[in-house]
Order: C-alpha cells, then sequence, then structure tokens
C-alpha cells in the first residue's frame, strides 16, 4: 500500500503542484516589477493556463496517472 500512496504524491506533484507553484512565481515576480494587486490578478490568470499548458507539455501516462488499477 505504501508504493502506490507515494507513485499517487509524485503524480500529484507533477501533475498539479509544479504549475501552481510556476503560477504563484510568476505573481510574486508581476507584484515586484509593478503593483502588488497584479499579483494577483497575474497567479488567477496564470494558474489555469500553466494547469492547461503543462497537460500538454507533459502528459502522464496511463500507468503512472491511475496508480490503484
Amino acid at each position: 500500500m505504501r508504493r502506490f500512496g507515494a507513485r499517487y504524491n509524485e503524480v500529484f506533484a507533477m501533475r498539479y503542484l509544479r504549475p501552481i507553484l510556476l503560477s504563484f512565481g510568476i505573481g510574486i515576480g508581476v507584484g515586484l516589477l509593478t503593483h502588488p494587486y497584479m499579483a494577483i490578478i497575474a497567479t488567477v490568470i496564470m494558474a489555469p493556463v500553466l494547469l492547461m499548458l503543462d497537460r500538454i507539455m507533459f502528459p502522464v501516462s496511463d500507468e503512472r496517472a491511475e496508480p490503484f488499477r
């Protein structure tokens, strides 16, 4: 059971955490360069865009995407 949990966490990190953390980084950078409110706007706009691009650019194979199969 432990192995399945580790694989699931790895897929979760690859699929969701990487683009969300990247969007926070972009938001912080935009906020430092412009206005703090723009950081919030940039983060909210970039998070779904980066999630979509991440799925297109780095597809996860079926074996890794469905760990409990």
